[in-house]
């Protein structure tokens, strides 16, 4: 499809990213579109804080499950934990 472009698909209308082409078939359809894509340099992240670019910076938090199954009960409580004992049932199959 990609050595075919041309023959397959009209792009002589498409100017600008988003635009598409496809060429319906009886088993289904080939899609041919361009669209804009970034490469960013590794330092981006470095660059972005030092510009104070916030905005473009994701901050996600998560919880330490690790840490907060040593906890004793108590300290788990508070936080709206609670521990339980579960049945556990693991089986292993072996390759003759």
């Amino acid at each position: 499809m990609k050595k075919n472009k041309g023959t397959l698909f009209d792009d002589s209308t498409m100017l600008d990213a988003g635009d598409s082409c496809q060429v319906n078939l009886a088993a289904g359809i080939l899609l041919y579109g361009k669209e804009w894509k970034i490469s960013l340099h590794r330092n981006a992240l470095a660059k972005v804080e030092e510009l104070g670019y916030n905005d473009a910076i994701k901050i996600s938090k998560s919880l330490d499950r690790s840490v907060i199954e040593t906890w004793p009960i108590e300290k788990l409580f508070m936080i709206g934990g609670k521990k339980r004992l579960v049945e556990k049932f693991d089986w292993e199959v072996f390759e003759t």
